[in-house]
């Protein structure tokens, strides 16, 4: 891992969210500054190393909603790098609110069909999930309703 790398993930693990979030109206407006200025610390390099540490973030505050898409999926998306693997890792392990709107931003994208309907059972078991967190379920459900209205109920998967 590069030195960028590092205090990247160093600085996300320090950062004091609760801080932020009970710091009055601007409070997640700053969490949002705070993240995009450790996302240009990483600007055009490899992210490799940190995606593990991304997705343990969302894991970690799996509620937070930074915008959409927000200062890191950005980064990750404008990396050009692979990160649905990590993704799903997280996915599985701990499904966010965030993370399933990764993988519903993903699925809109130009993919293959076999991966589009893989990701969408994915999607679909959360939405269907007793255990998992209730704004990652509640995601799922409203993307697969607003897919089911947009698309059709037949592009919904059961």
């Amino acid at each position: 891992m590069d030195s960028n790398s590092k205090v990247f993930c160093d600085s996300l693990v320090a950062l004091d969210v609760n801080h932020y979030l009970s710091s009055g109206d601007f409070g997640t407006a700053d969490l949002e500054l705070a993240l995009y200025d450790l996302s240009d610390m990483l600007e055009g390099q490899e992210l490799t190393d940190v995606l593990a540490e991304i997705f343990r973030f969302y894991e970690k505050h799996p509620d937070i909603e930074l915008g959409n898409p927000g200062p890191l999926v950005t980064l990750m998306e404008n990396s050009g790098i692979n990160y649905v693997p990590a993704l799903l890792t997280s996915l599985e392990s701990s499904p966010t609110y965030v993370t399933v709107n990764i993988l519903a931003r993903v699925v809109n994208t130009d993919i293959d069909n076999v991966d589009k309907v893989r990701y969408l059972a994915i999607i679909d078991a959360i939405a269907k999930s007793t255990d998992a967190n209730e704004s990652a379920i509640a995601s799922a459900k409203e993307y697969l309703e607003h897919r089911a209205l947009t698309w059709g109920g037949t592009q919904v998967v059961n």
